[in-house]
């Protein structure tokens, strides 16, 4: 008998095609950048929520608004900050 993992996928609530279409030129933009700790506007490099973040951010920037998809706003993102921000629907499924 396998164990069976939980997810959970974060989706953004105002994904749309627009949205899409700027967040796709951004990953491009960014997709090979360095693993590295920094402060979380900095674009030098990118550590893994950052990384998320910043290209939510980045996006929204690019279409005119601002967003902050941390829901603690601090110098750094972390995994639960995306998971508790108001900015996503969550959806969890076991495999």
């Amino acid at each position: 008998m396998s164990k069976k993992e939980r997810f959970t996928v974060l989706r953004y609530k105002a994904f749309n095609e627009k949205f899409k279409t700027a967040f796709l030129k951004n990953i491009s933009k960014t997709k090979d950048k360095q693993y590295k700790i920094v402060k979380k506007t900095d674009n030098s490099a990118f550590y893994c929520s950052q990384y998320v973040w910043y290209l939510y951010w980045k996006t929204a920037k690019d279409l005119g608004y601002d967003l902050d998809v941390d829901e603690g706003g601090g110098y750094f993102v972390t995994p639960y900050d995306l998971l508790n921000s108001k900015y996503f629907d969550k959806v969890s499924f076991t495999l």
